[in-house]
């Protein structure tokens, strides 16, 4: 092989080489900015509601009834939100179609709900509530002692009545202030359509 053509020889191989090298280095880069070496993290819940153990005001009141219809761990907590002179008050339909009653106290409530999550597969329950564009929510002030809450509810829950799986409807909370906290002193059922009404679901588990 002459000079000539071994130096030509020579500088392709360096050109290669230098050709992998970059490649290389270009690789690893691309691999490590798209995170394929990274563990990812879960996705976070949609929603996960906390216990206000104090409720100042009568929106963490409501967060804490949230927390109890999507949450078992909260089972414990749920005759806390109300009071103890509270009355749940029935569709008046649904008095008249099905011989539910048309109000029931604490007691018979807690006794209701407690019954009712142990039959529950799988902690299998999601409660949403939608404002009503026709009824807002009054101004909140700190003076106030009494509040009405409005709102379209839709409860999904996995349980022993599968005909009862899916209730929907509208409630009215009055809530009021004793003894520093807001809590929960009336709970009016309505029905919005010939769907099955909470206050159905209530009375399949009462005592």
């Amino acid at each position: 092989m002459t000079p000539v053509v071994a130096g030509t020889a020579i500088v392709m191989i360096q050109k290669k080489n230098s050709f992998l090298i970059v490649a290389g280095i270009l690789m690893v880069f691309l691999l490590f900015s798209c995170d394929v070496f990274e563990t990812r993290k879960p996705e976070d819940p949609v929603q996960n509601y906390s216990w206000n153990s104090y409720p100042f005001t009568p929106y963490q009141a409501l967060d804490n009834f949230m927390a109890v219809f999507n949450s078992l761990q909260y089972v414990p907590k749920y005759r806390s939100m109300f009071s103890e002179s509270f009355n749940f008050f029935f569709e008046p339909l649904d008095v008249a179609e099905y011989g539910v009653p048309t109000a029931w106290s604490i007691d018979k409530e807690n006794e209701s709900y407690v019954n009712f999550t142990n039959y529950i597969i799988s902690d299998n329950m999601e409660l949403l509530l939608n404002e009503i564009a026709s009824e807002p929510d009054n101004n909140f002030e700190d003076y106030l002692k009494e509040f009405y809450i409005s709102r379209e509810y839709l409860l999904n829950v996995n349980h022993s009545i599968d005909s009862l799986s899916v209730m929907k409807g509208k409630i009215i909370l009055k809530m009021e202030v004793i003894d520093s906290i807001w809590k929960i002193t009336e709970w009016y059922d309505f029905r919005l359509d010939s769907s099955n009404t909470w206050g159905r679901l209530k009375n399949e588990y009462a005592l």
